[in-house]
C-alpha cells in the first residue's frame, strides 16, 4: 500500500501523519504474516509526538520468543511485585472508581512508572471521555516548578548562543518504563506464551500489530490471575467507534465514505478473527482460571484498544539520547538510523486525552547515560511526559496531548469522537473507473497514461475553512467563507488525473510517446509543455499576442481544461447528493439529509446545559459525533463544488474571449465543431466513470480512502 507521510516539526515534536486512517485499517486486519520492515501507522499513534517517513517501517525482533528465563519475563512485566490489586478475589465489575484507580496508580508504581506529579481520574473532557490524566492535586509545587521551565531557557547574564550558556534543564511530569509496554517484542519475551504467539506469528495467524490484539484477548481473559488486570480493569470496555454501532446507529454516516469503510473493516476483521481464534484457543487451555473461550467480541475489543490508544515509539539505540533530540538535530536519515521503532500501548501514557488547537503536553522516549552502546532498546528505556513551552500546569489541570492533525474521518474511526470545527478534516474524492472487463482500447491508454505520470484516482482535499475564533473553530452555516489562504477551486492534481479521461486517442498517443522519450531521456521540442496541465492564468496573459494558430492550440488545451472542471463539478454534485439526499430504510441507500439539518440538530445540542451534555448515553454520544463528522463532510464538499463550478465559468468566459478573437483573426470556421467533439467526449467520459465517487467500477463503495488497486504501480 503506497503510504502517504508527512513529518511536522513544532514545540520540540515530531508528529507523524497519515491521512488515510482507513486504509490503513483495512490492511492491518487482512496483510497477516508480513516479515521485513512494514510501515508505521499514524492513524495509531495516540498523540504520537514523533514519527518517521514510511520506508522507518516495523522492526522485527526475531528470536524474542523464549531464552529470558521466567525471574527476567517477571521483571520485564513487573511481576516481581504481587497482584495486590485482586488478592482478595474482588470481582473487577464489583470494584468501585476509587478502588479501582487506587489499584492503578499502585500498579503503575510498582511497575516502574514516576506518577508522583500525575495521577488518573475521571476526565472533564466531555460525555464518554473515560479516565483522563492530571497534575495530581497534592503535588510538590517545587518539582512542579522544575516541569514547567524552558528547556531553551538560558541563564539570564549569558547573552550568548552556543554551549557556553548552561541550560536549565526542564523535568518531565511523568515516566513510563519501556519494558513495560505491550509490544511485540515483550510479549514475545513471555516464557509460557511467548512461544505460542511466536507461532502464530511465524506462520501468518497475526502480524505485528495483530499479535498485540490476540495478547489483550488472552490476558483479559486471564482476569485476575493477569499480571495487567489492574490495568486491564481501567480500560474502557465498549467503544464509541462505528465498529461497535447497531445498524440503527450507523446509519447516521448514510452517505458518507466512513459508512462503506466501516462495513469493509468489519468485514476484515471477522476474516482475522477465523484465522486467529483456532490457536487463542489453544492458548487459553493452557491457562487455569479461564471460565470461556474467546469471541469475536474479545477480538472487537482488543482491535479497538489498540488502536486507540497505541502509539508508534521510536527508542534511541544508543544510550543518554532521546527521540527528540536525535530528530530536532538531525532531520534526514541519519537520525532515524539511531532510532529503533516499537509500535504498541505505554500503561499509564494511554489515559491522556486529545486537545486539537492547544495541548498542554507531548511525550518522547528517552534512554538513560548508562545504557551503553548495543544494548537492548528497551533496557532503562523510558517514555517521558513533557509539558510545552510556556504550558502552565497547577494541581488538578487534566494533561492532554494530541493525537496529531487528524481529520474528524479518522478520530471517529479510531477514538469514537468528532471535533466540532476540526482545521485537519477533509474530504476524499475518488475517481472511479468501469470494471475492467468493460476496458477498450482506449480506456486501456487512459490507465496506462494515469500509470506512466503516476497520477492518483483519490484525493484527499482538505478543509478550506480557516480556524474560528475562540474554541475549536467552526464552519459558517451552510458551509459558505472566503477562507484565508485555502488556494483556488480544483487541486492540480485532480485536474491532472481528470484531463487524461477527456484527451482524445490521437491525443492520449501523443502524450504517453512524449512519457517515453523524457523516460528515454530524448525529450522533443514541446513535449515538456504537452505534458504539462493547462495554466489558465498563463494562457490569459499570452493571449493578446497570440496568433491566429496559437490562439487555435490554446482553445484546444481550454477545451481539455473545461473537460477536466467539468468532470470535477459533476464528481462533486454526486458527491453532494450521497451526503445529503433524504434518509432511506436501513441498507436502501440515501443519505443523512442536508446540511442546514445538520446546523439545526447542531445549534440545539449547543443549548442545552453543560451538565445534560456530559451524561449522555452511548447511543446519543455517537449519534452526535456522526452528525459533527457528517457535517463537516457536506460542508466542506459544498465548498470545493462552488469553486470548481466558479473555475468552470471563468474557462467558458475564456473560450468565449478566444473565439472572438479567433473570429477577428478570421479562424473561427471548424471551432464549433471542434468543441462539439470535445462536448461529446467529456460526456462520454463522465459516463464511462460513473461520475461519482461512490458507483459502480472497479473498487466502487467500497474504495472509501483506499488506493484504487487498477492503477497502483
Amino acid at each position: 500500500m503506497a503510504c502517504r507521510w508527512a513529518l511536522r516539526l513544532g514545540q520540540g515534536s515530531l508528529q507523524l501523519q497519515q491521512p488515510a486512517a482507513l486504509a490503513l485499517q483495512i490492511e492491518s486486519v487482512s496483510a497477516v504474516g508480513v516479515s521485513g520492515r512494514r510501515c508505521l501507522s499514524g492513524a495509531a499513534s495516540r498523540g504520537a509526538s514523533h514519527g518517521l517517513p514510511c520506508h522507518w517501517g516495523w522492526l522485527m525482533c526475531a528470536g524474542a520468543a523464549g531464552g529470558f528465563g521466567l525471574q527476567a519475563m517477571a521483571a520485564s512485566w513487573g511481576v516481581h511485585q504481587p497482584t495486590t490489586a485482586l488478592a482478595e478475589g474482588v470481582p473487577p465489575a464489583l470494584l468501585d472508581e476509587a478502588d479501582r484507580l487506587k489499584r492503578l496508580h499502585d500498579w503503575l508504581k510498582a511497575s516502574g512508572a514516576d506518577m508522583s506529579l500525575v495521577e488518573v481520574r475521571q476526565s472533564q473532557a466531555g460525555a464518554g471521555a473515560g479516565y483522563g490524566m492530571f497534575v495530581a492535586s497534592g503535588s510538590d509545587t517545587k518539582q512542579l516548578k522544575r516541569c514547567t521551565l524552558s528547556a531553551s531557557r538560558r541563564r539570564w547574564w549569558w547573552p550568548f548562543g552556543g554551549s557556553g550558556g548552561s541550560l536549565v534543564s526542564q523535568a518531565p511530569l511523568a515516566t513510563f518504563p519501556m519494558s513495560r509496554a505491550v509490544t511485540a517484542h515483550n510479549i514475545l519475551r513471555d516464557e509460557k506464551l511467548g512461544r505460542g504467539y511466536g507461532w502464530m506469528l511465524e506462520h501468518g495467524v497475526v502480524d505485528e500489530r495483530t499479535i498485540i490484539m490476540a495478547f489483550l484477548v488472552v490476558e483479559r481473559l486471564k482476569g485476575s490471575a493477569s499480571h495487567l488486570a489492574p490495568w486491564i480493569d481501567a480500560l474502557p470496555t465498549t467503544f464509541d467507534t462505528p465498529l461497535a454501532f447497531s445498524p440503527a446507529e450507523l446509519a447516521e454516516l448514510a452517505g458518507t465514505p466512513l459508512h462503506r469503510a466501516s462495513a469493509v473493516v468489519a468485514g476484515r476483521l471477522r476474516e482475522q478473527w477465523a484465522r486467529m481464534q483456532p490457536a487463542l484457543s489453544g492458548l487459553l487451555q493452557s491457562q487455569p482460571g479461564v471460565a470461556r473461550q474467546a469471541t469475536y467480541d474479545d477480538l472487537l475489543w482488543a482491535y479497538s484498544v489498540f488502536w486507540s490508544r497505541g502509539q508508534s515509539l521510536p527508542v534511541p539505540a544508543r544510550a543518554g539520547a532521546s527521540s527528540s533530540s536525535l530528530l530536532a538535530a538531525d532531520k534526514d536519515a541519519a537520525a532515524h538510523a539511531l532510532l529503533d521503532v516499537h509500535e504498541g500501548i505505554v500503561p499509564g501514557l494511554d489515559f491522556c486525552n486529545h486537545h486539537t488547537a492547544t495541548p498542554e503536553c507531548w511525550w518522547e522516549v528517552a534512554t538513560p547515560a548508562e545504557g551503553g552502546e548495543g544494548a537492548a532498546p528497551d533496557v532503562g528505556a523510558a517514555v517521558q511526559l513533557r509539558l510545552y513551552r510556556g504550558a502552565g500546569a497547577s494541581p488538578g489541570d487534566e494533561l492532554r496531548i494530541s493525537y496529531g492533525d487528524k481529520s474528524n474521518e479518522e478520530l471517529l474511526l479510531l477514538y469514537g469522537f468528532a471535533v466540532q470545527g476540526n482545521p485537519h478534516d477533509h474530504i476524499m474524492v475518488h475517481v472511479p473507473l468501469p470494471p475492467s472487463s468493460m476496458w477498450d482500447e482506449v480506456m486501456h491508454a487512459r490507465v496506462a497514461l494515469l500509470r506512466s505520470a503516476g497520477h492518483d484516482l483519490q484525493f484527499f482535499l482538505p478543509s478550506p475553512f480557516p480556524l474560528a475564533k475562540g474554541a475549536a473553530g467552526s464552519v459558517p452555516k451552510g458551509g459558505s467563507a472566503s477562507p484565508a489562504g485555502a488556494g483556488a477551486g480544483v487541486p492540480r492534481g485532480l485536474l491532472q488525473t481528470l484531463e487524461v479521461f477527456v484527451l482524445t486517442p490521437a491525443e492520449l498517443t501523443q502524450r504517453l510517446e512524449a512519457l517515453k522519450r523524457a523516460s528515454a531521456g530524448r525529450p522533443a521540442d514541446g513535449d515538456a509543455e504537452l505534458l504539462q496541465p493547462v495554466d489558465l492564468a498563463d494562457i490569459k496573459r499570452q493571449r493578446a499576442r497570440m496568433g491566429a494558430q496559437e490562439l487555435a492550440d490554446s482553445a484546444d488545451r481550454l477545451g481539455v481544461r473545461m473537460g477536466a472542471v467539468a468532470a470535477g463539478v459533476k464528481i462533486l454534485e454526486h458527491r453532494v447528493e450521497e451526503l445529503e439526499s433524504a434518509p432511506q430504510a436501513a441498507g436502501s441507500g440515501g443519505g443523512s439529509g442536508s446540511l442546514e439539518e445538520d446546523d439545526a440538530l447542531l445549534a440545539q445540542w449547543a443549548s442545552e446545559p453543560r451538565a445534560a451534555a456530559a451524561a449522555l448515553p452511548a447511543t446519543e454520544r455517537r449519534r452526535r459525533a456522526c452528525v459533527i463528522y457528517r457535517r463537516e463532510q457536506k460542508a466542506i464538499t459544498r465548498e470545493y463544488l462552488k469553486r470548481t463550478r466558479a473555475e468552470l465559468s471563468d474557462v467558458l468566459g475564456t473560450l468565449q474571449v478566444e473565439r472572438a478573437q479567433q473570429r477577428l483573426a478570421g479562424k473561427v470556421s471548424g471551432l464549433a465543431t471542434d468543441m462539439s467533439r470535445r462536448m461529446d467526449r467529456i460526456m462520454s467520459a463522465l459516463e464511462s466513470m460513473g461520475a461519482g465517487g461512490g458507483g459502480g467500477g472497479d473498487g466502487g463503495a467500497g474504495a472509501a480512502s483506499m488506493r484504487h488497486d487498477n492503477i497502483a504501480p
